[in-house]
């Protein structure tokens, strides 16, 4: 968050950095990451965008109103809690990437065909 490790590469920001110290939009995503983790585990879903007052705790971060203290210091007290409901969860442990890439694959097929029958009848 601070830029000091990668330097120069892509997704830098050195004017929010200079201005607060932090980068406040990687601070911001890390705790959105956070939340959503949280929620996909718990209730085997993401809400987007975000609920209030999650949304105004992410945004006040991105706007610089919380130090760069306080976001670890939160984002160390919602990884326990990550860490947490993942132990309780009742999604599996791993994943069937054969029937994901089936489905994705199904998806972009589905899509695809769609769009050559709208073009077809104009």
């Amino acid at each position: 968050m601070t830029g000091q490790r990668g330097a120069g590469k892509h997704g830098q920001r050195p004017e929010i950095i200079g201005k607060f110290g932090y980068d406040t939009k990687a601070a911001m995503h890390t705790l959105r990451l956070l939340y959503e983790g949280i929620e996909l585990m718990k209730d085997r879903w993401v809400t987007l965008p975000r609920p209030s007052p999650e949304r105004d705790l992410l945004l006040a971060v991105r706007r610089g109103e919380w130090s760069e203290d306080r976001v670890i210091e939160h984002a160390k007290r919602l990884l326990r809690t990550l860490e947490d409901v993942c132990e309780a969860s009742a999604l599996p442990a791993t994943i069937d990437s054969a029937a994901i890439s089936e489905l994705v694959s199904g998806i972009h097929v589905d899509h695809w065909a769609k769009l050559r029958r709208i073009g077809a009848s104009s």
